[in-house]
């Protein structure tokens, strides 16, 4: 079994590295939760009320309500250090120190079953706003993707054409900027992972194929 990807090619996205971690995450999620819909366009307003409108539109002519693309998101600052969990920090440090990142935030987010994110690409118009980001610096935004749990049956995300799954608990991947992708819970677990986001001064990284 191939882990992480169910696809005999190259992947288009990278293992990063595998984080020790232990039952903290349950306590930092359900102190700071927040509910969001991929389609739940009530509260939009602004600029980013304005893109997060076209991704809903999009995801609603594809046939998606608001039932079917909840998720739950807690979110935290890398540099608000006395309200930022030990174990986050310590995951976002190792990251900015080996990747060159700045401005981190992290956010752990949980998706139920029956729940999806239609494919999207990431444009981290919130992200930017949140840290004064310049337009001409995006292209620079890079994502991780902490998994907090072991693969379970039904769970699985998209990148471009590569399914990925079979992750193991403290798996981190890596995406390209501009990579359309998807997540999907068809299963009968919660599923929970923690973004890392950040600003990549020194880039250059190159996806390997997954062996």
């Amino acid at each position: 079994m191939i882990r992480l990807t169910s696809l005999d090619k190259p992947a288009e996205f990278r293992l990063f590295n595998n984080f020790h971690l232990n039952k903290d995450y349950i306590d930092s999620f359900n102190k700071f939760a927040i509910p969001y819909s991929m389609v739940n366009d009530t509260d939009l307003k602004g600029d980013s009320g304005e893109l997060r409108h076209k991704k809903a539109k999009m995801s609603k002519a594809w046939g998606y309500v608001t039932e079917n693309t909840m998720y739950k998101q807690a979110h935290f600052d890398s540099s608000d250090r006395d309200n930022t969990p030990a174990w986050i920090l310590k995951i976002a440090d190792h990251i900015r120190d080996s990747e060159h990142l700045s401005d981190i935030v992290c956010t752990i987010t949980r998706q139920d079953p029956g729940n999806s994110l239609p494919p999207h690409v990431d444009v981290y118009d919130s992200y930017r706003k949140k840290k004064n980001i310049p337009e001409e610096d995006a292209k620079n935004i890079i994502r991780y993707l902490v998994f907090l749990e072991d693969w379970k049956i039904g769970h699985f995300l998209q990148f471009g054409d590569s399914v990925c799954c079979y992750w193991k608990k403290g798996d981190c991947i890596t995406w390209e900027y501009g990579l359309r992708h998807l997540s999907t819970n068809a299963g009968t677990e919660s599923k929970f992972a923690m973004q890392i986001t950040g600003v990549q001064k020194n880039t250059g990284i190159t996806l390997d194929a997954l062996e």
